[in-house]
């Protein structure tokens, strides 16, 4: 009852510069600890960010332990390749990008690579204008974005992860889950927010760049 939502305030540019400011309140982190996981029980796949820390290793184990896929946004760096190997070994999927994370350039072939070693059946890295990079084993592929005049890059990585955990609840392979998340996040970048449309109305709009 004392707990409220905290505030986010999102700045972003044309020339795809973006930062964010947030509400740090230690007791709704805190919080997260104690959260009821039981819904997780019956969900066909589990979303979960890294930056929650023990309480995303909490709801992953609770959700490996039941069998529900696990498709984890983790910023991964090769410098640390130890840091998260629990949450990467008990998620399905894992995505991580390539453009806020890595202040000194990495190999995002060696990364993809790192990630699905740890033990994720498919591993996504987001490339910005550059697309992305899907891996399977050893198999890599990359994923061109369509050339876009950029307004607003808040929340690509957003889009980008609902897109393909949709496409991948519908029976999409990974690959295919890539290509349709690259081209609806880099539409989303075209303009300010992203329209409220049904997902295929904004796949097929995406699919015009």
């Amino acid at each position: 009852a004392d707990l409220h939502t905290p505030h986010e305030v999102d700045i972003a540019d044309r020339l795809g510069t973006r930062t964010f400011f947030v509400e740090d309140n230690a007791a709704v982190w805190l919080s997260l600890g104690e959260a009821d996981l039981s819904a997780i029980a019956g969900a066909q796949m589990l979303y979960l960010d890294w930056y929650v820390g023990e309480a995303a290793l909490r709801a992953a184990r609770y959700a490996h332990a039941r069998g529900v896929p696990i498709f984890l946004n983790l910023e991964y760096s090769l410098r640390e390749p130890e840091r998260y190997r629990e949450l990467v070994q008990l998620a399905t999927f894992v995505q991580s990008p390539m453009s806020d994370v890595h202040v000194q350039p990495e190999d995002p072939n060696a990364l993809a690579l790192a990630l699905t070693r740890l033990g994720a059946r498919a591993v996504f890295v987001t490339r910005g204008r550059h697309g992305s990079l899907v891996a399977r084993g050893d198999a890599l592929r990359a994923i061109a974005a369509p050339s876009v005049a950029v307004s607003d890059t808040q929340g690509a990585g957003a889009v980008y992860s609902a897109v393909a955990i949709a496409a991948l609840l519908r029976g999409a392979s990974p690959e295919v889950a890539a290509e349709q998340a690259t081209r609806v996040a880099s539409f989303k970048c075209a303009q300010p927010g992203l329209p409220l449309d049904s997902l295929d109305a904004l796949i097929a709009r995406a699919a015009q760049l």
